[in-house]
């Protein structure tokens, strides 16, 4: 088994992961991580299921004010290469890291890989209503083949009737 189907080591990891299959967001932010999942983070980062992407323009960072999202500069390209501020009004310019700055790109097989190869299961994946369903093959419990379904955007009505309609008309053997 590589590293890309490779379990987090954290259960929330795993939640958090697989919760960002149901999204439309292919961005994940290290600062909003870190924010949002301190414990988690590098678990989260390390998984494989998100690979590094450019730095972002906006970030969130804490302030006297709250949360405030602000924009990332270089402070002097020419003197000081690599050097990002972001100015607030309570905590003036603020320095920030190029780490709080990155950008992920979450890599939606990657749940389908992991559930594949720990799941054991067979036969081919078959995408049933693209974006919203997926046929990810079958597993045997007491010697019955059962097939494994994968669906996203449960909670809205256009998904629910076109998952519907198929599940009305689902032929024998996908």
């Amino acid at each position: 088994m590589t590293d890309r189907l490779k379990l987090p080591e954290k259960q929330r990891s795993f939640r958090y992961l697989a919760g960002l299959y149901e999204t439309d967001s292919e961005t994940v932010l290290k600062a909003c991580l870190e924010k949002d999942r301190p414990n988690e983070a590098t678990d989260i980062v390390s998984s494989g299921a998100l690979t590094p992407g450019g730095l972002a323009s906006v970030i969130p960072i804490d302030t006297d004010d709250g949360e405030l999202w602000l924009e990332v500069a270089e402070r002097n390209p020419e003197r000081e290469p690599g050097v990002f501020t972001c100015y607030c009004v309570s905590e003036g310019f603020v320095e920030v890291t190029e780490e709080q700055q990155r950008q992920y790109k979450y890599d939606r097989d990657w749940l389908i890989k992991v559930l594949k190869s720990h799941l054991k299961l067979s036969g081919e994946q078959v995408t049933v209503i693209p974006e919203l369903l997926e046929c990810l093959g079958n597993i045997q419990v007491d010697g019955q083949p059962y097939q494994i379904l994968l669906a996203r955007h449960l909670t809205s009505m256009f998904s629910f009737k076109a998952l519907q309609g198929y599940l009305w008309v689902k032929p024998a053997s996908l």
